[in-house]
């Protein structure tokens, strides 16, 4: 496993009887999609995935690769997407849970401490709800005055959707959480809609 290097000969499988030049177009395609690795292992794309056997850039007919590359930019596309969601959750609520005010600013990784929680669930929302209108920034977990560990205000929340909406915590209900963040599900929705 190595940086690739397009002009690194071991890769082409040439001695192998692969057309060189399909070898390295394809090379070349998907290190323009962020190809950071190659081994006989496997490739690394951004930290995205860690699985791409050199023999698949060998094997694939044209159909396999068209559809294989499609496949890597649209992971690459719904990462960016989650990303942007996580990240103006976090920078509206101040880097702080919104139900308990923990404040995870000083962090340098807030996401370790905090969840960009989806209010309404993804699957009931258009394009999977990943607007900041829809989410809000609730710690991963939570102490008692003893230091004792208990449920986060994610979890908190999580039990409306664990419970199909039948059962939640006093203040934790989707109405409540909008509330906190000046939203509504109505606003979700038509900003959704958008993405």
């Amino acid at each position: 496993m190595g940086n690739i290097d397009i002009d690194d000969k071991q890769w082409y499988g040439t001695n192998l009887g692969y057309d060189y030049n399909l070898t390295r177009k394809r090379l070349i395609e998907i290190k323009g999609l962020g190809l950071t690795e190659v081994g006989n292992a496997s490739f690394g794309i951004e930290g995205l995935m860690g699985g791409l056997y050199i023999e698949k850039v060998w094997h694939l007919d044209d159909e396999g690769w068209e559809s294989y590359i499609n496949w890597i930019k649209e992971m690459k596309s719904k990462r960016k997407i989650r990303e942007r969601f996580r990240d103006d959750v976090f920078e509206r609520d101040g880097y702080k849970c919104m139900r308990c005010g923990e404040d995870y600013s000083h962090m340098y990784s807030p996401e370790l401490g905090l969840d960009a929680h989806h209010i309404t669930d993804r699957s009931e929302m258009p394009n999977g709800g990943y607007v900041k209108e829809n989410g809000i920034s609730l710690c991963k977990e939570n102490f008692d005055e003893e230091g004792l560990l208990i449920d986060s205000c994610h979890m908190l929340a999580e039990k409306f959707h664990i419970s199909d909406g039948k059962e939640w915590e006093k203040y934790m209900h989707p109405d409540d959480l909008y509330e906190l963040i000046g939203s509504s599900k109505e606003l979700a929705i038509e900003k959704s809609k958008i993405l």
